[in-house]
């Protein structure tokens, strides 16, 4: 059944950033056939480019260094963290934030140096502030002040000293209302009417301890230029109060938030405003630059901490078409790629859908696209949203007439976050993921699940698990 809203040009697919070309009706990326890579890795594939994170990392640099003669970009891991991609960043020059004793391991198997490593989140153990003390990291940015009356006691019994700073709320909205990290109402970090006791008593330590800065954060993907420049001027606020304390902060690090370009087009709408208009980099930059320097602040060292904007548009997402239905005055096709392949789908957080095959289509037409799993918000709209009158994603995607199980398609800008936070739920086997370098040789970064996995963690005879397997494979 075929709806009446066909569109008869198809135009030519960019993506934008993404290197594609088209042969034979199959879609290329840097090169590289992703059907074929599907069919030899597994689908769905994560398919990330060394040459885009490169690209990313420049821009961001670029950016920045022009107005801050000091700066440092310290990759946010918890938007990726496997091995290869971590290795990459490190080759490039950035040291990593990490939220965790996990992460703190994972960056100095990737070859960070302690010294390269800054320690952010809201509840750190005391074991993960003995690591970290012992390690000497560039920085422990505090939550609370109860982190800093246990810091005090581990430093002392370790014989070391430890750099800290606090993560301060400045109670700034960022753009992206669903992601707000920096409100009164949010659990991270202290007031600023707080800030220059807690500061101040952290001072009072100086056989332990060196207060080298002033950490915030106010959420991610933040677009909204009137933020940036209102949460770095009460910074820049707490830092002349601090130095009439006689505390002097030498490093102001603005967190994350650098907002991730997203591929959308006019075709598949509405999109979330926060995808459609993103300030650049140099914008923010500046904007940072004029807030400091209007609020007297100078030679001091900027810090960011960019994930989203390193990784996000640096990968995409295989998936194929597993099933097709026509059903109420409508098409629709399953790919086996759900939210438990893309968690953050259900934010909901729009990816732009290309076909892997027939890439050369001339005609379109409208798709319901839902995932595999059952459960009914698994799928690539805005339920919710449509039932209210207010959906934030496109109701059908438009894709080539006739796609039919064995097709593929292509999920854009999927990097950051998905890889991380993917899940087994329903039983589905996880994704693999292959790096694409700059010489457009694809490597294995991380292999899919097997039926074995889902037993990891649970008390099992592997011979009994591998029997199974056979079985089901035989058929």
């Amino acid at each position: 059944m075929e709806s009446a809203a066909l569109i008869s040009k198809a135009k030519p697919i960019t993506g934008k950033r993404y290197d594609f070309s088209v042969r034979k009706g199959k879609l290329l990326f840097e090169g590289l056939d992703l059907s074929s890579l599907a069919v030899k890795y597994g689908s769905p594939l994560f398919v990330f480019s060394e040459r885009m994170i490169t690209d990313n990392v420049a821009r961001v640099r670029t950016a920045f260094a022009a107005r801050f003669p000091k700066f440092r970009i310290f990759y946010a891991t918890k938007a990726g963290s496997n091995l290869a991609i971590l290795r990459t960043i490190r080759r490039l020059g950035l040291g990593a934030e990490v939220s965790s004793e996990g992460d703190i391991f994972l960056s100095l198997m990737a070859g960070f140096s302690p010294r390269n490593l800054v320690f952010n989140g809201p509840a750190k153990s005391d074991r993960e502030l003995a690591i970290s003390c012992k390690l000497g990291l560039s920085s422990i940015n505090l939550d609370s002040v109860d982190e800093l009356e246990r810091l005090v006691p581990i430093c002392r019994r370790e014989r070391k000293s430890a750099r800290i700073a606090f993560r301060v709320r400045p109670d700034t909205e960022a753009g992206t209302k669903i992601i707000q990290t920096g409100t009164e109402k949010s659990k991270f970090g202290i007031g600023l009417s707080e800030a220059a006791e807690a500061f101040s008593k952290a001072a009072s330590f100086r056989d332990c301890l060196k207060v080298v800065g002033i950490h915030a954060h106010v959420g991610s993907q933040n677009t909204s230029i009137a933020s940036w420049r209102d949460f770095v001027m009460k910074l820049a606020g707490l830092t002349t109060k601090l130095k009439e304390l006689d505390i002097e902060v030498r490093q102001l690090n603005i967190g994350g938030g650098v907002p991730a370009e997203h591929v959308t087009d006019s075709l598949n709408q509405p999109v979330p405003s926060f995808m459609k208009s993103v300030p650049s980099d140099k914008e923010i930059a500046d904007t940072v630059a004029e807030a400091l320097n209007e609020g007297g602040v100078r030679d001091i060292e900027l810090v960011v901490e960019p994930g989203r904007r390193i990784v996000a548009g640096a990968a995409l997402l295989v998936s194929k078409v597993i099933s097709e239905k026509a059903s109420g005055n409508q098409n629709w096709i399953y790919v086996d790629a759900g939210f438990n392949t893309l968690p953050s789908a259900t934010m909901p957080w729009y990816y732009h859908m290309v076909p892997v095959t027939k890439a050369d289509a001339n005609e379109l037409m409208p798709y319901r696209v839902a995932g595999p799993l059952c459960d009914n918000k698994d799928m690539f709209h805005d339920q919710h949203g449509e039932d209210e009158g207010s959906p934030s994603l496109p109701e059908h995607r438009m894709l080539p007439k006739g796609m039919h199980p064995g097709d593929f398609l292509a999920l854009l800008d999927v990097g950051a976050y998905n890889l991380d936070i993917q899940d087994s739920f329903n039983e589905r086997l996880m994704a693999g993921a292959v790096l694409v370098d700059k010489r457009s040789r694809a490597y294995l970064i991380r292999r899919s699940q097997e039926y074995q996995d889902l037993l990891a963690y649970e008390p099992h005879s592997r011979e009994s698990a591998r029997r199974v397997a056979r079985r089901m494979a035989q058929g």
